[in-house]
């Protein structure tokens, strides 16, 4: 039996409301790094390959992942897949939640789509959001719009992911993109767009573009021209 299923027995023979207390005890143990690897992996890698994460984190952070291993926090699995236990996973994701119970688009992470849709259709703050996954999701269809960033409620001014993975619906994405000034990593795989606006290539942080399987992308905007080491 290895460290990690000796730790899952161990926490198996204890009451939840101890084992929540003995793992956020684990959690602030972390430094700042590694406490937001821990809770990326909870809100959105769980299951995902290893390799995905380490191009879109930076080196230093990677390195995380091996604390939270030898504290049982994490573990690589078969097919070098990033995985979290359920009791973590519920944790990580607590923790942000609680950063504002009462409005999704304060947290530093959304990945609930009606918290997410709700969020940019009511232009709610997002000051503090740092990454927006809409991967997959049904609801979002037509036209992806941001709001201007000098407006104070819908200022996204944070945020550095944006995953509309697989969002098959997704037709559009307006000039409004150009806005995201601290965007990292743009994910736009599988949608159907026909192109790109122009304003994608004044996103100057920019570190990946994913356009994987956008089969109806006929072209891109010269705009794109100094990005072209990201794409992936």
């Amino acid at each position: 039996m290895d460290i990690w299923e000796g730790t899952l027995e161990k926490l198996k023979q204890i009451p939840d409301a101890e084992v929540k207390e003995t793992l956020m005890i684990s959690y602030e143990s972390l430094d700042e790094s590694e406490k937001e690897i821990f809770l990326e992996i909870a809100c959105f890698f769980i299951g995902k390959d290893q390799r995905i994460a380490h191009y879109m984190w930076e080196n230093h952070k990677f390195i995380a992942i091996k604390t939270l291993i030898s504290q049982s926090l994490a573990k690589i699995g078969d097919n070098s897949v990033l995985w979290m236990h359920d009791f973590l996973r519920y944790l990580g994701r607590e923790i942000v939640r609680n950063e504002s119970p009462d409005e999704p688009g304060k947290c530093s992470r959304l990945w609930n789509h009606e918290d997410a849709i709700s969020t940019l259709q009511n232009r709610k703050s997002t000051r503090k959001l740092k990454v927006l996954d809409l991967k997959a999701c049904v609801n979002l269809s037509g036209c992806l719009e941001f709001p201007a960033p000098m407006t104070l409620k819908g200022s996204m001014k944070q945020l550095e992911t944006l995953s509309v993975h697989g969002c098959k619906q997704l037709g559009e994405i307006t000039d409004s993109i150009g806005g995201l000034q601290s965007l990292l990593h743009l994910a736009l795989d599988d949608a159907i767009i026909e192109k790109l606006p122009r304003s994608i290539g004044e996103l100057a942080k920019l570190e990946s573009l994913s356009l994987r399987n956008c089969q109806n992308l006929l072209e891109l905007p010269d705009s794109v021209g100094g990005l072209d080491r990201y794409l992936i």
